[in-house]
């Protein structure tokens, strides 16, 4: 192999780098402007539910899981999350102990993501706690058992701005909105794999005819 044939091949192997790197950073924009999109209606859903709860109901049912209540706001999310085709809405506290727990989901007990109320939650994401603190999270990608979602999570009480440290008896719940996200992600995964094969194709193909006729 001369010198200029290891020039072609380190020319090809860096146009095939570049392309590879070009294919990466366009699928990160395209995850990235579907969280966006997405977070943006889920934000407004978040705006037009939170003032239709009742907020002394909500306190009277976070304090007792039987309260009539529960049936009537359960009834009233899980029509919402129906007709907007949601994959998740519900309400989440946390207790005098610093544990968070359930406290309504709209979903059926059947739904493999259903948490009853009372039920600790595990793994309890960093979002929760920044609304908790009465910042509303838009955006947020996450993966669950039941595939990837991209959630929002806003404070549940009298008041919606942020508060002191450790001020938040104001706040009785979160509230989540979910969005399930596991056919776009997994159709850019594919993506990527398709894009990975035919650049490694390519650049075989390339190579191959480069060694079939001489360089010069």
């Amino acid at each position: 192999m001369t010198g200029k044939d290891r020039q072609i091949y380190a020319i090809i192997i860096v146009i095939v780098f570049c392309v590879f790197i070009a294919c990466g950073v366009g699928n990160f924009r395209a995850k990235q402007l579907l969280i966006d999109a997405v977070g943006t209606r889920l934000n407004y859903a978040l705006a037009e539910i939170g003032p239709q709860i009742d907020l002394g109901r909500l306190s009277a049912l976070s304090q007792n899981p039987q309260d009539p209540y529960y049936e009537e706001l359960h009834a009233q999310l899980q029509t919402w999350r129906v007709e907007r085709g949601w994959a998740g809405l519900y309400l989440v506290t946390k207790t005098t102990g610093g544990k968070w727990v359930s406290l309504l989901d709209s979903r059926s007990p059947g739904d493999p993501g259903f948490m009853p109320s009372g039920q600790p939650m595990r793994g309890v994401p960093i979002v929760v706690e920044k609304a908790y603190r009465g910042a509303v999270i838009q955006g947020e990608y996450y993966r669950t058992p039941q595939g990837a979602r991209i959630g929002n999570f806003g404070p549940v009480g009298p008041l919606s701005t942020p508060v002191a440290e450790g001020d938040y008896a104001h706040v009785l719940a979160v509230l989540g909105v979910e969005h399930d996200a596991s056919a776009a992600t997994d159709f850019l995964y594919q993506t990527r794999y398709v894009q990975l094969g035919v650049l490694g194709l390519a650049a075989l193909i390339v190579l191959g005819l480069a060694r079939r006729k001489p360089l010069s």
